[in-house]
C-alpha cells in the first residue's frame, strides 16, 4: 500500500547491445485494488531516442475506454505526431475491446476541441466543477 500511494510512474529502461539505455515501458500507478497495485501503459512517441508525446487508456467496462493524458511537446507540435497517437489510441482502445473512447478536454480550448471533431469525435456536453477554474468538455468516438 505505500508502495502504491507513493509511486506514480515506473520507467523500465533497458541497456541495449550497443551499451546504450533505452525506455521500453513507462507505467502509470493508479493505486492499490483488491490487494494488487493496479497499473496503466502509457503509450509514447520517441524520435531519435527523445520523448515527444504519450497517452494513456483508461478501460472503464461496458466496452468503453478513455483517454487520458494526450500530449506533444510544444517543439514537437505541429508535425502529425498528435494524429498518429491519437489513431494509435483508437487501435489499441479496439484490441482491448472497447467501441467507444471517451475524451474530456478543457472547453475553452476551442482549437483542441476542433482538432478532436476533425479525427471523429462528437461533443456531448459540458460540466463546471468549482475545483477547476475551466470547464470540463466531454467528447466521445465510436470506434
Amino acid at each position: 500500500q505505500q508502495i502504491a500511494s507513493a509511486v506514480d510512474i515506473i520507467i523500465h529502461l533497458s541497456r541495449l547491445r550497443d551499451k546504450s539505455r533505452k525506455t521500453v515501458e513507462i507505467t502509470e500507478v493508479l493505486g492499490l485494488e483488491d490487494g494488487r497495485i493496479k497499473l496503466n501503459p502509457l503509450y509514447v512517441f520517441e524520435e531519435d531516442g527523445a520523448l515527444c508525446g504519450y497517452y494513456s487508456l483508461l478501460l472503464q467496462g461496458n466496452g468503453e475506454c478513455e483517454l487520458n493524458n494526450l500530449a506533444v511537446l510544444p517543439e514537437y507540435r505541429h508535425k502529425g505526431i498528435g494524429r498518429q497517437l491519437l489513431v494509435h489510441s483508437f487501435n489499441i482502445a479496439k484490441e482491448l475491446g472497447c467501441r467507444i473512447i471517451n475524451i474530456a478536454i478543457v472547453e475553452e480550448n476551442r482549437v483542441l476541441r476542433k482538432w478532436y471533431e476533425l479525427n471523429g469525435a462528437i461533443h456531448i456536453g459540458t460540466k463546471k466543477y468549482d475545483f477547476f477554474p475551466f470547464t470540463c468538455g466531454y467528447m466521445k468516438k465510436e470506434l
